[in-house]
């Protein structure tokens, strides 16, 4: 894992996972 704490790429991951519990949800 390579800068897991990268806050744009936790803020993408976190979108992510908002898209996804908004289609499944």
């Amino acid at each position: 894992m390579r800068r897991a704490n990268d806050p744009q790429r936790r803020e993408k991951i976190i979108q992510a996972t908002l898209e996804a519990v908004k289609l499944y949800g």
